[in-house]
């Protein structure tokens, strides 16, 4: 989530809260605790999240390839 400021040297307005992005995150709040962490600098996060993913390529394992050759 992300706030807009608006922030003088005598005031602070807080906006309204937004989401930057969605995680795929499932669960309960306990479940999300520790599921992502966030670089130094704010720009960039790292999410576990499940690799079921629509646009995952299938993996391919190939048993014994090396009788296949001779």
């Amino acid at each position: 989530m992300a706030v807009d400021i608006k922030a003088t040297s005598s005031s602070f307005e807080a906006g309204v809260p937004h989401a930057l992005f969605v995680t795929g995150i499932t669960g309960s709040f306990v479940d999300r605790f520790n599921q992502y962490v966030v670089t130094r600098d704010g720009q960039r996060f790292l999410v576990n999240r499940s690799a079921e993913d629509e646009n995952s390529a299938p993996i391919t394992v190939v048993m014994n390839w090396d009788a296949a050759r001779q």
